[in-house]
């Protein structure tokens, strides 16, 4: 293949990369805008809720459940919008691994504050290296690799 047809597939598959990239912004963007919606109707609700409860003078278990889960919706859409990507610097400990945000003192594991931040969920495993590391002099192991 020719220096010039390397080069027209390199800026094909590029472009076809900023094109997939924009289109990905582009739902980003639609999500955090029917977020923020969801949002707003959620603190109206919130706000219909508190007055019917302060007006009626009494706050029924029934009601306040409601509230508390109104509380928790509006909570987690606001996450959604805080952070519906994350940039800049990451603190991390490069000992264990743990996050620092911004100039706070205390550190949270690296599956918490994401967990926290975003919809990711994490599930643990050992790669096959650490694995190595760990169990690699043992019989039972060397049988396996």
């Amino acid at each position: 293949m020719s220096n010039g047809t390397t080069e027209k597939l390199a800026n094909a598959r590029l472009m076809r990369r900023i094109q997939d990239l924009e289109a990905e912004l582009s739902q980003k963007d639609q999500d955090l805008q029917s977020c923020q919606q969801e949002l707003n109707t959620a603190k109206a609700a919130f706000s219909d809720s508190e007055i019917r409860v302060k007006q009626s003078g009494k706050e029924p278990d029934l009601l306040q459940q409601v509230i508390a889960d109104q509380k928790q919706q509006i909570d987690s859409l606001q996450r959604k919008i805080e952070y519906p990507h994350l940039h800049g610097i990451i603190h991390v400990c490069t000992t264990c691994k743990t996050i620092r945000e911004g100039n706070d003192k205390s550190w949270e594991s690296f599956e918490t504050f994401f967990e926290n931040r975003t919809e990711i969920m994490f599930s643990h495993g050992i790669c096959v290296d650490c694995a190595k590391i760990l169990y690699g002099d043992r019989a039972w192991f060397s049988k396996k690799f």
